[in-house]
């Protein structure tokens, strides 16, 4: 089994409501992560921190607030991603906002096509731009996985659509079922 963990900091609050999420990396660090890691008998590759980006509001964007600012996060943390994979190590991100999360996906998609995800939030992130009143790109991350768009601004996930409004509807209600069943030990139901 492998025991070397990449771990890689994405300070990144670009997506997000408002700046502060950015820190999280800086915060985790100084509360010992590493160490904490290395003494349950992990490995630590330390890849350090991708460039801070703190949110602003994109006026110019009200639907999809920095979503330049996103896509390029979500690139380096692609890339992060890809050489944490070609060292054998598994990535642990740690970050900002769920946006970065778009990221990790495309980086474990040049490696491996079938993945499954695991996703914890405090709300399902199942806006669009359509029915967001913000904009803000951090409540719609999973939409843009789980709709079936060709690409999110050159990233080989998906983009930010409008016209899927009414599936991203269907897929939260499908979401938020499978996630009641699994959570009362049943087997969610594939549709």
């Amino acid at each position: 089994m492998n025991r070397t963990i990449a771990l890689v900091g994405v300070p990144s609050s670009a997506g997000a409501h408002w700046p502060g999420q950015e820190k999280a990396p800086q915060y985790l660090r100084h509360a010992g992560l590493v160490a904490r890691l290395e003494a349950v008998g992990l490995d630590v590759i330390d890849c350090g921190d991708l460039p801070l980006v703190r949110f602003r509001p994109d006026r110019e964007h009200r639907h999809q607030q920095n979503l330049a600012t996103v896509v390029e996060v979500s690139r380096r943390v692609a890339d992060q991603i890809d050489l944490a994979l070609q060292r054998n190590a598994i990535p642990l991100v740690i970050g900002g906002d769920c946006t970065i999360g778009l990221g990790v996906i495309a980086g474990f998609l040049r490696h491996e096509k079938d993945l499954g995800l695991l996703y914890f939030d405090g709300h399902v992130d199942l806006n669009t731009p359509a029915t967001s009143t913000s904009g803000i790109l951090d409540s719609m991350a999973c939409l843009a996985v789980f709709t079936s768009s060709p690409n999110f601004g050159g990233l080989t996930v998906t983009e930010f659509n409008p016209d899927h409004a009414d599936e991203g509807n269907a897929l939260a209600a499908t979401f938020l079922e499978g996630l009641a069943q699994a959570l009362v030990g049943k087997e969610p139901a594939m549709t």
